[in-house]
């Protein structure tokens, strides 16, 4: 769900090629989800090695982070931990309703004889489902890459503007944060890299966002309070316009008349009002480990190979791509793609 505020964020058009000699911070969640909606065979069924195992994830993510493995960046890939009850009650029951549904109208889809085979095709690729044993073998293919695999204490999120936060504080400046999820300027998430388009990355100015839309950090968090977000889905008709206009007025959430509402919105207000400092810490103050330590971990280009040709079944070519940016770094041929 996220918010509904993307479309007033600011952002630095930097080309990827300047990208270079820094840490990126991957919320690896979003990340490991859009692999999976995207990384299919022609039928639209998962990726599987030779034992029936899903091997999609590691397709996916593997081709999405070689692009900033390139000029010499660091990737610290972030996954989630214990996730927070009321995202559990409200987007991911979502989520886990949706993927029923689609289950069933596919099994419905099958025993008809007029269905098409695009249809059946396009309903497998909209059921996206990612269990606990996809994990150990997205750890051990990322760490045989040289990239660290952090669990957040929660939302990966949350943790991904921590690290980002803690390396700053130690003189660490050529920092990004990739995620496309527009709650990270509620988490204090900067020079995040929520696009790219044509070899350019948009990433996220998190003064000028807020700057333009004329409201501190935690005068963002309320209107998000308002108008919705991962964790509660808002006051009803509250969209982003009408939640600025109520903050920029009153300053703050607690200040807000309640008789500027409506019977049907008057009881969800009160709601959030009585449980505010525990909504707005969600994102102010969030579940996050305090302390991450960094590790220089190489690619392990062996033992690489031997877990994705011998394990995982995938051909030795998709190496080839990962080949060219270890030789680049040592001015040696290329292979061809």
């Amino acid at each position: 769900m996220s918010n509904n505020f993307k479309s007033y964020y600011k952002f630095d058009e930097i080309p990827l090629s300047e990208i270079k000699d820094s840490i990126i911070i991957v919320d690896g969640q979003l990340l490991l989800y859009q692999a999976m909606c995207g990384f299919r065979n022609e039928d639209g069924n998962y990726f599987v090695n030779l034992k029936g195992q899903v091997t999609s994830h590691v397709y996916g993510v593997y081709f999405k982070l070689l692009s900033w493995l390139k000029n010499n960046n660091k990737i610290i890939f972030c996954l989630d931990g214990k996730k927070i009850k009321e995202k559990l009650d409200l987007t991911v029951k979502k989520r886990y309703e949706r993927t029923k549904k689609l289950e069933q109208k596919l099994a419905n889809l099958q025993k008809s004889i007029i269905v098409s085979k695009q249809e059946i095709i396009s309903i497998k690729k909209s059921i996206i489902k990612i269990g606990k044993e996809l994990y150990p073998s997205l750890e051990r293919a990322l760490s045989l890459l040289g990239i660290q695999v952090v669990y957040a204490k929660a939302e990966a999120q949350s943790q991904c503007s921590q690290i980002y936060s803690e390396l700053k504080k130690k003189g660490i400046h050529n920092l990004f944060i990739l995620t496309p999820d527009s709650d990270i300027l509620a988490f204090n998430g900067d020079s995040v890299i929520m696009n790219i388009k044509k070899d350019i990355a948009y990433v996220l100015n998190k003064k000028k966002s807020l700057d333009s839309l004329d409201l501190t950090l935690d005068q963002f968090i309320d209107c998000i309070l308002l108008s919705g977000n991962d964790y509660h889905k808002g006051i009803p008709k509250i969209g982003p316009i009408i939640s600025k206009r109520l903050i920029s007025r009153y300053n703050s959430f607690l200040k807000i008349p309640q008789n500027l509402f409506r019977t049907d919105q008057l009881e969800v207000f009160k709601y959030l009002k009585e449980n505010y400092l525990y909504f707005f810490n969600l994102f102010k103050n969030p579940p996050v480990f305090k302390e991450i330590d960094i590790l220089d971990t190489p690619c392990d280009l062996v033992a690489l190979e031997q877990f994705f040709v011998n394990e995982l079944d995938f051909s030795r070519r998709i190496l080839i791509p990962l080949l060219n940016i270890l030789l680049k770094k040592n001015n040696q041929n290329l292979f061809e793609e």
